[in-house]
């Protein structure tokens, strides 16, 4: 379902050449629940964003259900990411003027669908927000906000699912319920995750660590996540 081979990210001017990813070979199957654990500036969130066409490798090559994607243009990307992908951000990206009933619904009215507050309502009520459906993202809490990007991200019940840190502004309880939405969701769709939640990484399939920016086999969690 994922494929890159030689993957390298580098970041280069006049005075200075930071190399982020070096060289990344991996493959997720369809289905797959695969979580990417690292230090902080490992490269875990670079990764995630290259294999979902947020951003473009500066060497190597990217395949999504054997379609090529590291060369295409923003415009051939735009049908494959509202049909096919759905994105948790850490950053929540909201928009501040609309309520989260409408940022839930905005993937699903930009495909062409109608009359997806049902199921708007439905994924807003399992995560514990369906009283907060009228409310604006500067009347929810962080935490709040993360759930309803959560919700937008399932509206269009993508094939593969990309998660930013997903529980990473919650309490222990929200969590708890994200983590079993993302659980219940294990085979349905290939899901792949970045996040420092061992609770969460432990439950994935498989663990992919990144360290310095490539893909090491380590001993200990504890210590590799220190």
């Amino acid at each position: 379902m994922i494929r890159a081979q030689g993957l390298w990210k580098v970041y280069a001017d006049a005075k200075q050449k930071l190399e982020i990813l070096k060289g990344i070979d991996l493959e997720i199957a369809r289905g797959e629940f695969v979580s990417i654990i690292g230090k902080s500036g490992s490269g875990k969130t670079t990764l995630l964003s290259l294999l979902a066409g947020l951003d473009r490798p500066t060497k190597g090559t990217i395949e999504l259900d054997g379609k090529r994607i590291e060369n295409l243009s923003e415009e051939e990307l735009v049908p494959l990411r509202r049909k096919s992908l759905g994105f948790i951000f850490q950053a929540y990206h909201l928009i501040p003027t609309m309520t989260a009933l409408e940022n839930v619904l905005i993937p699903f009215q930009l495909s062409g669908e109608r009359n997806g507050e049902a199921k708007a309502f439905e994924l807003l009520e399992r995560v514990g927000l369906r009283d907060r459906a009228s409310h604006r993202p500067h009347q929810l809490s962080g935490g709040e906000q993360q759930r309803v990007s959560i919700c937008r991200a399932l509206i269009n019940d993508p094939e593969i699912l990309f998660a930013d840190e997903p529980t990473g502004n919650l309490d222990v309880e929200h969590g708890e319920t994200v983590m079993n939405l993302l659980l219940e969701m294990r085979g349905q769709k290939t899901l792949l995750l970045v996040t420092h939640d061992m609770s969460l990484a432990n439950r994935a399939d498989r663990q992919i660590p990144i360290i310095g920016g490539k893909i090491s086999v380590v001993e200990s969690r504890q210590n590799f996540m220190a």
